[in-house]
């Protein structure tokens, strides 16, 4: 299981076995995964809008520091403010194809 830290990351709780799932009493949902140049501005843009949101790394330091690769985040937002923030990604990222 995954819970919201201080720094606006989620943690796999030690204690589950269950991957890739959000803690529960949070309800939050995947929104989108971007590069996380990307991902940090988006995140930035939710917050100045009032939506909560947390983001987990996809590849993890050891793969991206080995391989060179650029890190990916997953952002996640609350069921209750994912129609907003799908409207605010859909401003942002537009142009990308």
């Amino acid at each position: 299981m995954l819970q919201y830290s201080q720094n606006n990351h989620i943690e796999r709780n030690p204690l589950s076995h269950a991957k890739g799932a959000i803690c529960m009493e949070h309800n939050f949902h995947l929104l989108t995964e971007k590069e996380e140049m990307w991902a940090k501005m988006l995140m930035q843009v939710l917050s100045d809008n009032g939506i909560p949101c947390i983001s987990q790394p996809v590849f993890g330091a050891g793969l991206v520091v080995r391989s060179g690769m650029q890190e990916r985040l997953k952002v996640f937002v609350p069921s209750e403010k994912l129609q907003h923030a799908s409207e605010l990604l859909q401003e942002l990222f537009s142009g990308e194809t």
